[in-house]
């Protein structure tokens, strides 16, 4: 039992370094940045001319003027604050023509209850700042202190008053608003509409399904302004708040610009009320700083403006560092667009990372118009006068540490040999062999050679080979028993049966004298070799000749084909032929005894006229005699369905071989012992006495 204790204490230390390997490579990897999506640049409208010019044709070459807010409606169209041309303008995305759709007129539409609905394009819009498009392609357009809505080309007020200011919450249409340089946005349901209400320091929000509509204050305090770190929505200060925006679950990110912090407001499941906490930025420290790391520890330098996209994951403008950041589900932060340079540079697909941005001021989700998944940004890089493009790209992995490639290899390695090992002690041959060590001596000798590699590889051959009292040489003689000479291999078997051999003319055969100490009456057998190409038909007419025919032949075949076809023919009891199968020989070679397996074999197929298990010869000792003859008696007298009669013409008194066999078989249904002087007739006495014909033969 211990080279089993041995093994298992090996295989858990295996287990044991591949687990303390693979946990320091997972840990590796942790270390290692994350693949993280990249970003392209291109540039999909304005020409860089802070002039108006363009509508009708390519949006490439239009000249637009610090463009603001941005949206897009859901086939995809994009809309713009043209906000220094006092316009609203469309690109289609199918075709890339730019044309205003809002603005660009000459009336004015009061912000009150008494405005009549005019043509959109015939409105004069002074500095649009912010478009939302719902999903029926309604447009709210933010200008200062009033929203305006657009409906089938037609412009009404929606929100607001003619005048900005502050006057408490109520009518949406007639309550006074102060958000220049604010923004606008709608939740996901477009249920409601929400106000980043900067120079009143709180975010306001209006229910679309009401009516009329009411205004009511959601975030901040209106009127004034400071920096609460968390609290209740509506008691924790802002300070000039320029977005808002909502998650799928209802929940607002506000850009709080002045705190140079972006909020985060949730309903507190504790309270059940609406309560407002930091997530990204320090109050107080303006700069950019932080990439690569939590949110929370990062600095702007003015964040301005907001998306999130349908993963919740969050985007932000920071504009005086011109630079677009992203915030993933890791609330870590990183930037995807800007070099930190205030000038124009960049496109034509190139890493936005490396790009420059101008002051950008707005950005806008680019959807799947299938799937809806997030696909890019647009930008509206204001003080360049263009609308930028970011595209997401995958970038490329980071490369491993040489460190970590290294341990990766070991592991792979360790994994390998775990496996190798695993599999060698279950294999068939090592379970068979270490549940019982002596069917080493029944093993095929064609799986000799494997079973010595299985043994040695699982430290168990010296273990198998001491239990069945097998030398190493007799293994190896074993093995190479198939490519021996047929010389070597009678030598290797006269050694064995402690016999001397004798060549013949015929290479293939060669004659084996047995030695007086050999337990049976025979004093020599015919060893026989047929070649492995010889068709079995030629193999049984060599066995005919006259020099076999009469001979106890051990026909030896190592070709398995041959071998079965021989079998069949050596099973035959009208022959003295012996065809021993593949695991016999494997136990001639092998045992420790092989004479007890050779008589076995004889008595296996020789009949009791062939061989008398129970004649002595000249030498042997009253002790000896009868050394493995009971077993093969046996084997005589069960082998075939007929009645036996022993008879015994020798008297040797009480302990005789006669007597021992009257003895052992006195109650055998078939046997019947009977003694007589062997003198002329007394054969034909016998017949008599056992009431048999008198031609009936007798075998003795």
């Amino acid at each position: 039992m211990f080279w089993k204790a041995k093994t298992r204490l090996y295989l858990q230390g295996l287990i044991a370094v591949g687990l303390l390997s693979l946990l320091i490579f997972i840990l590796g990897l942790g270390l290692l940045p994350n693949t993280q999506l990249g970003y392209k640049i291109n540039t999909i409208a304005g020409s860089g001319m802070p002039e108006y010019a363009g509508d009708g044709g390519d949006a490439k070459a239009a000249k637009i003027k610090h463009p603001r807010g941005l949206a897009v409606d859901k086939a995809g169209n994009l809309y713009i604050a043209d906000a220094e041309n006092h316009r609203v303008r469309k690109v289609d995305i199918g075709t890339g023509i730019i044309t205003t759709i809002a603005g660009g007129g000459s009336q004015t539409v009061p912000c009150n209850q008494d405005a009549k609905p005019i043509k959109a394009t015939d409105a004069f819009l002074y500095e649009p700042i912010s478009v939302v498009v719902d999903e029926v392609n309604n447009l709210y357009i933010l200008v200062t202190a009033c929203v305006y809505k657009v409906t089938q080309n037609l412009i009404m007020p929606f929100i607001g008053s003619d005048k900005p200011g502050y006057n408490g919450d109520g009518n949406a249409l007639g309550t006074p608003i102060n958000a220049q340089y604010g923004d606008i946005s709608l939740d996901p349901q477009n249920e409601f509409l929400y106000i980043a209400d900067r120079e009143n320091h709180c975010i306001r929000m209006v229910n679309l399904n009401d009516k009329p509509h009411q205004m009511t204050t959601v975030a901040g305090i209106c009127g004034k302004l400071g920096y609460d770190h968390e609290g209740k929505a509506t008691e924790v200060r802002l300070y000039l708040p320029e977005d808002v925006v909502l998650d799928k679950e209802g929940n607002m990110y506000i850009a709080d610009t002045a705190n140079l912090v972006i909020r985060y407001v949730y309903v507190d499941k504790k309270t059940n009320r609406l309560t407002t906490t930091t997530i990204a930025g320090k109050n107080g420290i303006k700069k950019h700083g932080g990439d690569n790391g939590p949110a929370i520890e990062a600095t702007f330098a003015h964040p301005i403006d907001l998306v999130i996209d349908n993963s919740g994951e969050l985007y932000i403008v920071d504009q005086e560092s011109h630079r677009i950041r992203h915030i993933d589900h890791d609330k870590k932060i990183r930037t995807i667009a800007g070099n930190g340079e205030q000038t124009y540079r960049g496109d034509g697909g190139g890493d936005a990372t490396e790009a420059s941005l101008n002051h950008p001021k707005d950005i806008a989700l680019i959807s799947d118009s299938k799937e809806g998944s997030f696909i890019g940004l647009y930008v509206s890089d204001k003080r360049n006068h263009r609308i930028r493009k970011l595209e997401r790209i995958q970038e490329p992995p980071p490369l491993l540490p040489w460190w970590l490639i290294i341990l990766g290899l070991v592991l792979l390695l360790g994994i390998g040999i775990a496996i190798y090992y695993l599999r060698l002690y279950r294999h068939p041959i090592v379970q068979a062999l270490s549940a019982d060590t002596s069917r080493l001596l029944t093993t095929p000798l064609e799986q000799l050679a494997q079973t010595k590699r299985l043994l040695q590889r699982t430290h168990r051959l010296d273990t198998v080979l001491v239990n069945n009292e097998v030398p190493v040489e007799w293994l190896d003689n074993a093995i190479h028993f198939a490519t021996m000479s047929n010389a070597q291999r009678t030598a290797l078997l006269a050694q064995r049966l402690i016999a001397t051999e004798k060549a013949t003319e015929n290479a293939d055969i060669f004659m084996l004298k047995l030695g007086e100490a050999f337990p049976l009456n025979l004093s020599r057998c015919l060893l026989y070799f047929p070649p492995t190409d010889l068709p079995t038909q030629d193999v049984v007419l060599q066995l005919q000749q006259d020099e076999m025919v009469f001979q106890n032949v051990l026909v030896i075949s190592l070709e398995a084909s041959q071998q079965n076809a021989l079998r069949p023919h050596g099973e035959n009891l009208t022959t003295q032929w012996i065809v021993p199968n593949s695991r016999e020989l494997t136990e001639l070679l092998l045992s420790p005894e092989p004479t007890q397996v050779f008589v076995r074999l004889l008595a296996n197929q020789l009949k009791v006229t062939n061989l008398s298990p129970y004649q002595t010869r000249g030498g042997v000792t009253k002790d000896s005699s009868f050394f493995g003859r009971e077993k093969i008696l046996a084997q005589i007298l069960n082998r075939e369905p007929m009645n036996y009669l022993i008879i015994g013409g020798r008297q040797l008194g009480k302990s005789s071989l006669l007597r021992r066999i009257e003895r052992h078989y006195q109650n055998h249904p078939k046997v019947d012992c009977f003694y007589l002087s062997l003198r002329k007739d007394n054969l034909q006495q016998v017949k008599l006495t056992f009431g048999l014909a008198k031609d009936a033969p007798l075998l003795t």
